[in-house]
């Protein structure tokens, strides 16, 4: 199979992808690339602290970038194949917190990203990012709310069927989640989730 139409990351390969399957529209009106999302959320007694968030792909994409990257067809990702994924598709990302948006309140939390590990399962291409909150969140005091979401509608990012959220630690159990649609900053994100405390 052919290489990825661009080495400067997934929008290179969004618009290669388009080229190669229609001349009619531009591409921008509708996503490229298509991404199912899993939370696993960290508290302390008082704070939410820590998240991983999976991304898992669809299989077109999946089998490119495999293609790809998986040099020695060993189905894993060695130390050089995920400096050179991470280089070609995650970099050009940063600047965008990898989609990732915390909102406590009306007020977009600092979150450090800490490390990026792709995999593949089975045929599927997915990778993991773990994050922190540059300060613990209080999510007693205000409601917390977590998305994922490209507004230039390369990517369209979904919950993912089961299981796309976990918590670890001592989490209040009278406090509960709920997905719906983002209000605010988040306003543009169709799944949003919501840790409230209090109604």
């Amino acid at each position: 199979m052919a290489p990825l139409p661009s080495p400067t990351g997934f929008m290179g390969i969004a618009f290669g992808l388009a080229l190669g399957c229609s001349t009619a529209a531009p591409v921008v009106a509708n996503p490229d690339v298509w991404v199912k999302v899993k939370y696993l959320l960290t508290f302390s007694e008082t704070a939410l602290t820590g998240l991983k968030i999976d991304w898992a792909f669809d299989p077109f994409l999946s089998n490119r970038v495999i293609t790809q990257f998986d040099a020695d067809n060993d189905r894993a990702f060695s130390a050089e194949e995920t400096q050179a994924l991470k280089s070609a598709l995650f970099d050009p990302l940063t600047d965008k917190h990898y989609f990732l948006q915390v909102i406590s309140g009306d007020t977009a939390q600092p979150i450090r990203f800490d490390a990026i590990v792709p995999r593949i399962e089975g045929d599927q291409f997915a990778v993991t990012f773990t994050a922190t909150p540059q300060d613990p969140i209080d999510y007693h005091r205000t409601p917390v709310a977590i998305g994922t979401y490209d507004a230039d509608v390369f990517f369209d990012f979904t919950l993912a069927d089961a299981e796309f959220l976990r918590v670890d630690g001592p989490f209040d159990p009278s406090c509960r989640f709920r997905v719906q649609a983002g209000e605010g900053p988040l306003r543009d994100v169709p799944q949003t989730v919501v840790l409230l405390c209090s109604e």
